[in-house]
């Protein structure tokens, strides 16, 4: 795993890199302070502020080095800028941490460290403090270069509140920063992602609602709710029902709306789901109705993540049909998609 930070001043940066480094074995890694040194040409390991620090002259060469010894972990907490990012982000072991801090306790750690580094003159002061920290995350926004736009590429942010590093760490290893699921997601992780994109295609006044139909670990069908083809979408105005915010579970036969398992199952079939262990996912729980064609296409597992009033009289009916009905827990590890620089 390769692990960039960013963040603004004192939001805790150095503290996340120092974790790695101490408890999870991570090694410390850098661009060179001084570009075009020869002895760095293929990476020495510094000793700076009591750390060791393998830099590099160029972020090719520090690329090339993370690449070649793949089955180690490294941190980088150097500035990164947008094309090293776009550099970065290309590695499929690579995850984009963001730090994220009050800034009332940031202002705080910078006075307590500013004591022993001697900062530059006049930054004592919090308007200029302020000023200083405008400046990191604004700069040159139409470049996107500023973090105020990097911070969008995160791919996980932390948010640093704690009053003392041991408060913090033990944070860390709560969300379980290094897990590898962050960079390469289960099956499972993957499939009901998958279920969240499709629900975004949902015109269903009521709720989004998102399926995939899953045999062997490939997706034979996806599905999401809203009218059926060739009549006017449930957003704008097709399905009286969705449309007077009628109780939801209630008045469900004269709604109009197709369900995302419905849609999922009839561009399936039965043919194509029965003979194997079909799997349907589905980010929320299927209804009852949902549930009896599920159990009729030969579904042998449905696993879903949003609970729906129905849930028990789908889970007895499952019961009866020997199909294994289970809920996905992300646990602490939050998979989104987001736009990569390109």
């Amino acid at each position: 795993m390769f692990i960039g930070l960013i963040g603004p001043i004192c939001s805790g940066k150095s503290s996340i890199a120092n974790y790695l480094v101490t408890k999870k074995g991570f090694s410390l890694v850098g661009l060179s302070c001084n570009p075009g040194a020869d002895e760095l040409k293929e990476g020495v390991i510094c000793e700076e502020g009591g750390e060791k620090i393998r830099r590099f002259q160029s972020l090719d060469s520090l690329l090339n080095y993370v690449t070649s010894n793949w089955g180690g972990n490294f941190v980088v907490k150097d500035k990164l800028n947008y094309a090293s990012i776009v550099a970065l982000r290309k590695r499929p072991f690579f995850l984009l941490v963001a730090t994220s801090s009050p800034l009332s306790m940031r202002y705080s750690r910078w006075l307590g460290v500013s004591v022993d580094t001697s900062p530059p003159k006049g930054l004592h002061r919090f308007e200029e403090f302020i000023q200083a920290d405008d400046a990191q995350l604004f700069a040159s926004a139409n470049t996107n270069s500023s973090l105020s736009d990097l911070v969008s590429y995160a791919d996980l942010t932390v948010l640093n509140n704690h009053p003392t590093l041991e408060e913090f760490w033990k944070s860390l290893d709560l969300i379980d920063l290094t897990n590898p699921e962050r960079i390469r997601p289960s099956w499972d992780s993957y499939f009901m992602l998958l279920t969240e994109l499709a629900c975004l295609r949902s015109n269903c006044m009521k709720r989004r609602v998102g399926c995939l139909v899953v045999k062997d670990n490939r997706v034979i069908a996806t599905g999401y709710n809203g009218t059926p083809r060739n009549v006017l979408n449930c957003s704008e105005g097709g399905c009286p029902r969705c449309n007077s915010n009628s109780v939801m579970g209630q008045d469900l036969d004269i709604c109009l709306c197709i369900h995302a398992e419905e849609n999922a199952l009839l561009e399936a079939g039965r043919e194509r789901i029965s003979g194997g262990h079909a799997i349907l996912y589905c980010n929320t729980c299927p209804c009852i109705g949902c549930a009896k064609k599920i159990v009729q296409v030969g579904v042998k597992e449905v696993v879903y993540s949003q609970a729906y009033r129905m849930d028990q009289q789908t889970l007895q009916l499952f019961k009866s049909a020997n199909i294994l009905l289970r809920r996905f827990i992300p646990s602490s590890i939050k998979l989104h998609i987001s736009a990569s620089p390109s």
